[in-house]
């Protein structure tokens, strides 16, 4: 009983990052009771750790508040590209006609903007996008975009490439202070694209 409680619990977390109205405090409180109830488990380890790489994104947006679009655009050009990489945390899936959004608004910047998407390719933090497609048995998967995922979606737009390495940016992917083969591939790449360019 109390591990059907805790899974409904997790899945209904996991709605919540896709409802913008669900503040991400309300989200991690949630996680952070499943995380409670079934103690050194794996469900509780996931929703623990996803409360926890949560709380560093309420941490860095307390300090530094995300800008609007409007206000990004008025900044210096090089300060743009970090602050539209920073706008990846609070994507969604679906927007209305006309909307702009952060991975399409870094893709328009191009080349420009590889170096800030770069730096945030192994981030694992997430963001707002939340997926529940079919599986094979007919039941739904629930899956959330991390910040990381995102900009390598960016990247692969802008270079028009598909990145096969490793990610290590998976919203659920255990902590490594190592960096993933995908960013080391992306940054093999941008140096090649470098050169291609110099006179």
């Amino acid at each position: 009983m109390a591990k059907d409680t805790a899974e409904y619990l997790f899945k209904r977390a996991l709605w919540m990052f896709g409802a913008p109205t669900r503040s991400w405090t309300v989200i991690r409180q949630s996680l952070e009771h499943v995380g409670k109830m079934l103690p050194e488990t794996g469900l509780s380890n996931k929703a623990t750790l996803l409360a926890t790489r949560l709380t560093s994104l309420m941490n860095e947006e307390q300090a530094r508040p995300t800008l609007s679009h409007e206000a990004i655009l008025k900044l210096p050009p090089e300060q743009q590209f970090i602050e539209q990489v920073r706008r990846l945390r609070m994507e969604i899936v679906e927007t209305s006609s006309g909307s702009v959004t952060a991975v399409n608004e870094l893709i328009k910047m191009g080349a420009a903007a590889v170096p800030a998407l770069i730096a945030a390719v192994d981030d694992p933090r997430p963001t707002r996008v939340f997926h529940c497609p079919y599986g094979r048995a007919g039941q739904r998967i629930l899956s959330i975009s991390s910040i990381g995922e995102l900009a390598s979606q960016a990247l692969a737009g802008i270079s028009g490439k598909t990145f096969k390495g490793q990610s290590v940016a998976g919203v659920f992917a255990p902590p490594t202070p190592d960096t993933s083969e995908l960013r080391q591939e992306i940054e093999a790449w941008w140096v090649e694209y470098q050169k291609r360019l110099s006179p």
